[in-house]
């Protein structure tokens, strides 16, 4: 079973040092500096992998991972799954080896590897680990390539 835990962006800098309150609003609280309160923030829930590096994979980073020919990229048929069709993953093998730059998302209970041109997406699990976080969606969105 995966430990359940979060990161949360403020809009300035990532921290996992934080409190929910009641209300919702996210309790900060830096070593040395009193607790702040935010309205705005981001979180990420971790989902459980970690990359070739041993660092913990959170929605919102961004992955650069081996996509291997001959692989088949999912077994899922379009017509018969309606998440298949709402992400726009296609059935099929992969034709040439290829570096994908992807972000993790997470949808309906899974996290995916997401294309940010064509919104299709992959199943992230144990098989992806030759995957390597290079940043995150806030702190690095230039990393995001636009050519999956």
């Amino acid at each position: 079973m995966r430990e359940i835990k979060f990161r949360a962006w403020d809009g300035k800098e990532m921290t996992t040092t934080f409190e929910v309150s009641s209300q919702g609003v996210v309790k900060f609280t830096p070593l040395g500096q009193s607790p702040k309160y935010l309205e705005h923030y981001k979180l990420m829930q971790f989902t459980g992998l970690l990359d070739k590096n041993g660092k913990e994979i959170y929605e919102g980073d961004i992955l650069r991972w081996h996509l291997k020919k001959g692989r088949v990229f999912s077994e899922i048929s379009e017509q018969d799954d309606p998440l298949a069709q709402l992400l726009g993953v296609k059935p099929g093998e992969v034709s040439e080896d290829t570096i994908c730059t992807d972000t993790v998302e997470f949808h309906d209970g899974y996290f995916f590897l997401m294309c940010p041109d064509t919104g299709g997406g992959a199943f992230l699990n144990r098989e992806n680990e030759n995957a390597e976080i290079i940043g995150n969606i806030y702190e690095n969105p230039k990393l995001i390539k636009r050519h999956c």
